[in-house]
């Protein structure tokens, strides 16, 4: 019941974000996870859902490829997760 629960929410959370992030966010699915994305001036913005519960967020310099921001982590909760 809790992994139901869990998958539950995790999905809950995707959807809460996509809703709250502003407009210009393209909703996208690989074989391996949801992505949304958007670039904004020069940089690009990628939030990912993988299969596993990881989700990884990551802001690249389009003007010289460098990782602005980079965090991954693995999702317990809707809260926590809202938090990061």
């Amino acid at each position: 019941m809790d992994h139901f629960l869990s998958e539950c929410q995790y999905e809950i959370l995707y959807q809460w974000l996509k809703h709250h992030l502003p407009n210009g966010f393209i909703d996208s699915k690989n074989e391996w996870a949801h992505s949304l994305t958007t670039i904004y001036k020069q940089y690009h913005i990628e939030i990912s859902f993988y299969d596993n519960g990881v989700i990884e967020e990551t802001i690249n310099d389009t003007s010289n490829g460098d990782v602005v921001y980079y965090i991954h982590f693995l999702f317990l909760n809707f809260n926590q997760s809202v938090k990061f």
